[in-house]
């Protein structure tokens, strides 16, 4: 059997979890990110690059959400923290080794307070993070990750993405193969409402 048609949602009006990562982190973000190939080759500067952090934050914290058995509308008050260790089991399950440093509360460049609540909340990293593109880091001679003389951590935006992209396939075969045994992935998760059949405004 295809394992794949089993985390099909079934609903025509529907997408599962899994479709989620296809459509939206893999697809949607992917287009965002690499928007033509002279942007993906370097030829080009990313345009408007910083916003492009924050849809990455929300998802690094979306995917840590679809490993843990707990609802996905459960909120602080019924899970302690529950949003920090979404976070954070993204980094320590499906990234890098080399993020699992940052997922600490203790690091000074720890990923879910600098990263994630600084661009949720206001709109900037805090404390010691600073963004760039590749671009920007090849021309300085800077590499995803790096620390420099005065403690500053680089995020470079396609190697961040990149890495994403990376941890969301991995999350979806630990669906595929049953590692992942909570159901999200073949639960309908996002609504589609299509506009041009039978739909009737209310005003």
């Amino acid at each position: 059997m295809n394992k794949n048609k089993s985390l099909m949602n079934k609903d025509p009006f529907s997408l599962s979890v899994v479709q989620t990562l296809d459509a939206l982190i893999l697809g949607e973000l992917n287009q965002m990110i690499y928007s033509n190939e002279q942007v993906k080759s370097l030829e080009i500067p990313q345009p408007s690059p910083f916003i492009k952090f924050l849809p990455i934050a929300v998802c690094i914290e979306f995917i840590g959400a679809c490993y843990d058995e707990h609802p996905f509308n459960s909120t602080g008050k019924q899970v302690k923290d529950i949003n920090e260790k979404r976070f954070n089991k993204a980094l320590k399950e499906l990234f890098p080794k080399s993020y699992l440093q940052f997922s600490k509360a203790n690091s000074p460049h720890y990923l879910y307070k600098h990263f994630r609540c600084g661009m949720a909340h206001q709109l900037r990293p805090s404390g010691k993070i600073v963004f760039t593109t590749r671009r920007e880091a090849m021309e300085a001679g800077r590499s995803h990750l790096e620390q420099d003389s005065l403690g500053l951590l680089l995020l470079v935006l396609e190697n961040l993405y990149d890495d994403l992209a990376k941890a969301s396939e991995k999350l979806k075969a630990k669906f595929e193969n049953g590692q992942i045994t909570n159901q999200k992935g073949s639960q309908g998760y996002i609504g589609i409402i299509p506009m041009s059949q039978n739909y009737q405004s209310t005003n």
